[in-house]
């Protein structure tokens, strides 16, 4: 794959839990990433921030045209010549246009200014023709309304006011256009994306409609962070893995050209391989799958321990009536999580340590949120939730700031439509999200039916046949 372009998503990330990915290595060798990735990133941001500066400067000034023209066609001739007084219709009409001119502005805004969750590195062609074809719509009516009303004087004012309001019809109709083309044909499922996480294989499967490459990946990494579980580097060092030892301890030398073995070469080397792995599968495959069982009965032994304990202890805390205050000596809940973490701590320190999440949460985390369960009248069950199951990509602490910056790597240009034979990837130092597009079949049905008088059945009453 040729390094095309990197795309930047608004989520920064956070460097602190470096310890615990730096660990962790891509195993998807075919697909490894080169260092140089990091500094084309870093070294483009000026060129990003300034066509980000351009597509904006771009909304405002079709915002700017959106609102001014229609107001302008209006105020304009009155410094030229004088017209009729107002009447009621043409208040009404004016009243008409201000609320369109609003909408339509507002809209515009939110279609071509607004900034979204994703900032792509090239300019989108959907928007760019959008935008193409209001810039040519207000321009073109710039050069009649000078050149027939202004030059020539051909229309009166009523005339005029009924211009204007064609104009604010058609800029709804553009608007109309914009809607379906940016939010309605990504909805309707046209391709079906395939998204792997490299360091624990966890995938995903979505259906998409017509999208260029950028906006796939803005939309799978929206998904990613609310639909894949938080990665945990440390299950990688799982108990089982020490008894695997090397597998092999040889070592292949090439004295000749080291770009093209030769043929021997590389059948020697298959040969040691394969016979070094046969003869270390059996025994240390039976003794991973022990292992395995081994770890996965400890830790719903050490489940079923803290579960019961943290139960216990929220069984002897009562909520006080308000008659009760008066008489019972009372505390808040922070003095309440303080007086019963240390019953359940024992049985969470060997529960987090079996799970490998000692690093993800410290004690005085663990008691303000037991505090804020308590305070919230929640259940033992409840409180435990965070620490049972997994949870989603965003609720990482590393994951929760502004921006994240990700890159793209694929073969084509990213405001290039996806198409059946798509592959890319997406970036962000350890972690790897590799995409592949398959396009939805086109579905003939025809229509069928079943003649029932044309079937005909009989019993078979053959006894040695029957299984009665």
């Amino acid at each position: 794959m040729t390094d095309n372009s990197v795309l930047f998503l608004k989520r920064k990330n956070k460097l602190e839990n470096s310890e615990a990915s730096s660990s962790i290595r891509s195993s998807y060798d075919s697909l490894s990433i080169p260092p140089e990735y990091d500094s084309y990133h870093y070294q483009n941001l000026s060129s990003f921030a300034w066509n980000r500066t351009f597509a904006v400067i771009i909304g405002v000034l079709l915002v700017v045209g959106v609102v001014i023209t229609p107001v302008a066609f209006l105020i304009f001739p009155n410094f030229l010549w004088k017209f009729p007084d107002c009447n009621a219709y043409c208040r009404l009409q004016c009243t008409l246009l201000g609320f369109k001119i609003a909408i339509a502005a507002i809209s515009c805004y939110f279609l071509f200014i607004y900034r979204s969750n994703a900032t792509f590195p090239r300019f989108q062609p959907k928007k760019l023709f959008l935008l193409f074809i209001s810039m040519a719509f207000i321009i073109s009516n710039w050069v009649f309304f000078l050149g027939g009303v202004v030059y020539f004087r051909s229309l009166n004012y009523d005339e005029l006011l009924d211009y204007v309001n064609s104009i604010a019809n058609c800029v709804f109709y553009i608007l109309l256009m914009a809607i379906i083309i940016i939010y309605l044909t990504p909805i309707k499922p046209k391709y079906y994306l395939t998204v792997v996480r490299n360091t624990d294989g966890e995938r995903k499967f979505y259906a998409v409609g017509h999208l260029t490459l950028q906006e796939a990946a803005g939309w799978i990494l929206e998904q990613y962070y609310k639909d894949f579980t938080d990665y945990n580097p440390y299950l990688d060092k799982s108990v089982f893995r020490k008894i695997h030892g090397t597998t092999t301890n040889f070592k292949f030398y090439n004295f000749g050209n080291s770009s093209n073995p030769p043929r021997d070469y590389c059948s020697n080397a298959a040969e040691a391989i394969f016979a070094a792995v046969i003869k270390n599968s059996g025994n240390r495959c039976n003794e991973q799958m022990q292992a395995e069982e081994e770890h996965d009965r400890k830790i719903k032994k050490r489940r079923a321990q803290l579960v019961f304990v943290t139960e216990e202890a929220f069984s002897y805390v009562r909520q006080l009536s308000e008659k009760e205050k008066r008489f019972i000596p009372s505390m808040n809940a922070s003095e309440i999580a303080c007086a019963i973490f240390p019953a359940i701590a024992r049985s969470f320190h060997k529960y987090l340590k079996s799970t490998r999440q000692l690093h993800l949460h410290t004690t005085d985390s663990i008691q303000e949120h037991l505090s804020r369960c308590i305070l919230l009248d929640l259940s033992a069950r409840a409180f435990l939730e965070r620490y049972l199951k997994a949870w989603p990509v965003i609720t990482n602490e590393a994951e929760q700031n502004k921006t994240q910056y990700w890159s793209i790597i694929a073969d084509t240009a990213p405001n290039q439509p996806i198409n059946g034979e798509t592959m890319f990837q997406l970036c962000k130092h350890e972690t790897t999200l590799v995409v592949n597009v398959l396009e939805i079949p086109h579905f003939s049905i025809s229509e069928s039916y079943i003649d029932t008088a044309d079937k005909k059945y009989m019993l078979n009453l053959d006894q040695q046949q029957s299984s009665v």
